[in-house]
């Protein structure tokens, strides 16, 4: 049987990510595809998430997310949007997109996601909530990017 402590490692391959789960945030078991999922303080969930190749790229991506908010926005919008993505330096480089900044008002939904290619695949991390919770937590979203690494590049870079 599989014991899901919060030191961070995965459901699917316990030695190879660790992490520091926000303050506040409570550890739930990956399953399938997520690596890791949180429940948010206030209500909402992230995901953490490691597909193969570039997962049909940012573009697409962003698109689909926007959709899934209900909106539809123009190529110059959606351009615009992607040029706003923040770099998050860390063990891996994320592009962080802030969806709060799309939707009307602090009690729609809205998401948090960050992108980053870990060698051969791609990591999205995803959170999604009321854009007031989010806009509340986005230091501790943050925070979680930067905590995010792999013990394989940790080795790698060991020797």
């Amino acid at each position: 049987s599989t014991d899901y402590k919060t030191d961070g490692k995965s459901a699917q391959n316990p030695s190879s990510w660790s992490w520091v789960t926000p303050s506040g945030w409570s550890d739930m078991p990956g399953d399938g595809l997520r690596l890791a999922r949180f429940t948010l303080p206030g209500g909402g969930e992230n995901t953490v998430v490691l597909l193969s190749g570039d997962a049909g790229g940012v573009e697409a991506n962003v698109r689909r997310w926007t959709k899934q908010l209900g909106m539809e926005l123009t190529n110059l919008e959606i351009q615009q949007f992607i040029d706003d993505a923040v770099q998050v330096q860390s063990n891996l480089n994320f592009l962080l997109f802030d969806f709060t900044s799309l939707v009307d008002g602090p009690g729609d939904t809205a998401f948090l996601v960050a992108i980053a290619s870990v060698g051969g695949e791609t990591m999205f991390v995803k959170a999604e909530a009321l854009s007031s919770t989010l806009s509340k937590q986005k230091g501790a979203f943050i925070s979680l990017l930067r905590s995010l690494k792999s013990a394989l590049s940790a080795a790698e870079y060991g020797n």
